[in-house]
C-alpha cells in the first residue's frame, strides 16, 4: 500500500515534495479551493503526476490528468471538476478517452501509425528498454516489404481478409524469416488498437539449422584469415569459439575478461 497524505495544494508545497523509496500520494484537502478526489502522486524518479480518483458504480476509478508543473494546480482542479461532473452522470472518463483515441487513430493511415510507433520506440531506446539495432531492423522491414502496400492505407480499411491475402502472397515469395519479421512489426504497430486485423495470423515455425562447417571448409576459412590484421582474426576466433553475436563480441571490454580463470564474463 502507498502511504497517503493530504494538504491544501499550493505551488510551493508541491515543489517541496521529494521522492522516496516508494511512490506516494498527497490529496488536495483543507483549502477553500481544494477538490475532493484530486491528488498528486510522487514517483520514485521524482516525477509528480496529478490524478483524479473516485468511485464509479462501486468500483475505484482513477484518471490521469497531467504532470506537475507543466500542468498547473488551477488546471488540474478545473479538469478534476469536469471529471467529477462526468462521473456523477455515470460516465467513465477513461472509456471516453480510449474511444476518442481510437477514433483519432482510425482516421490515420498505417504509415502514420508506423511513425508513431517509431517515436515511442525511440523513447524506449533512451530509457534503455530497447536497442537501436531493433529500430533499424524495423525501419528496414517497413521500407523493403511493407511501406509500398500499407503506408497510405487507412487503419480501419485493413481487414482480416486483406491482411491474410497479403501475408499469404508474402509467404510464397519471401523466406519464413521475412514473413515472421513483417508480421511481428505489423502486430506491434497495431498493438494498442481495438481494431486487430492481424490477430489470427500466426508466425511460421522456424526450421532448426544443422549446417556446420566441415574440416575442409574450416581450413579454407583459417587460410583466408591469415592476411588479415590480428585483431580481426581474434574477433573471428571468438565468434567461432563462443557462438556470441557479432555485436556482443565487438562491444567487449577488458573488464569482461577474467585472466585468472581464462574466461569471458
Amino acid at each position: 500500500m502507498m502511504p497517503n497524505r493530504h494538504f491544501n495544494f499550493t505551488k510551493r508545497a508541491l515543489e517541496l515534495l521529494l521522492p522516496e523509496l516508494r511512490r506516494y500520494r498527497v490529496y488536495d484537502r483543507g483549502g477553500y479551493e481544494s477538490l475532493p478526489g484530486l491528488m498528486i502522486e510522487v514517483l520514485t524518479n521524482g516525477k509528480k503526476v496529478f490524478r483524479y480518483r473516485r468511485k464509479l458504480k462501486g468500483r475505484d476509478l482513477e484518471v490521469t490528468i497531467g504532470q506537475f508543473p507543466a500542468t498547473t494546480i488551477d488546471t488540474a482542479r478545473h479538469v478534476a471538476r469536469d471529471l467529477a461532473t462526468e462521473v456523477s452522470q455515470g460516465q467513465n472518463p477513461n472509456k471516453r478517452k480510449r474511444e476518442e483515441r481510437e477514433q483519432e487513430r482510425s482516421a490515420e493511415t498505417i504509415g502514420q501509425l508506423f511513425e508513431a510507433y517509431v517515436v515511442e520506440f525511440e523513447l524506449k531506446i533512451r530509457a534503455g528498454q530497447r536497442r537501436l539495432k531493433s529500430l533499424e531492423d524495423a525501419h528496414s522491414i517497413w521500407k523493403n516489404h511493407l511501406r509500398a502496400r500499407f503506408a497510405n492505407v487507412r487503419v480501419e480499411e485493413l481487414t482480416a481478409d486483406h491482411a491474410r491475402q497479403f501475408f499469404r502472397a508474402l509467404m510464397a515469395k519471401k523466406s519464413p524469416w521475412i514473413y515472421n519479421k513483417c508480421l511481428t512489426l505489423m502486430k506491434s504497430i497495431f498493438s494498442d488498437l481495438d481494431h486487430q486485423p492481424l490477430r489470427r495470423l500466426k508466425k511460421i515455425a522456424s526450421t532448426k539449422r544443422d549446417r556446420v562447417l566441415n574440416r575442409e571448409e574450416l581450413d579454407r576459412l583459417f587460410e583466408a584469415m591469415k592476411p588479415e590484421p590480428q585483431i580481426y582474426q581474434d574477433v573471428v576466433m571468438i565468434l567461432l569459439l563462443t557462438g556470441q553475436r557479432k555485436s556482443c563480441v565487438l562491444s567487449m571490454e577488458w573488464s569482461e575478461i577474467d585472466y585468472h580463470n581464462d574466461v569471458v564474463v
